[in-house]
């Protein structure tokens, strides 16, 4: 039986996101930063995910995020903003 591409994995998890958090009650004044709705968005993480994750090698993940506007929260990628995308990634 076929292991599930990493990829599809975080892609199917992040995307869906949305679905799944609806339903929290959040303190007044407090919003959810939920890059992962946005078509933009959702092609970078295509993108990275596929050229860096398309394999069913098992990772130990690291959960965190650069929360700012110009960073996770805009590229919906851990720890990484669009120049370092552009730069390093090559997306």
């Amino acid at each position: 039986m076929a292991s599930t591409k990493i990829s599809t994995g975080v892609l199917k998890y992040h995307l869906n996101l949305q679905d799944q958090i609806q339903f929290i009650q959040l303190p007044n004044k407090i919003q959810w930063l939920l890059p992962y709705s946005e078509s933009e968005t959702q092609k970078v993480m295509t993108l990275f995910y596929t050229q860096y994750f398309n394999d069913t090698i098992p990772r130990v993940p690291i959960f965190g995020i650069n929360p700012g506007r110009l960073g996770g929260g805009l590229t919906g990628i851990p720890f990484t903003d669009p120049i370092q995308l552009m730069n390093e990634c090559k997306i």
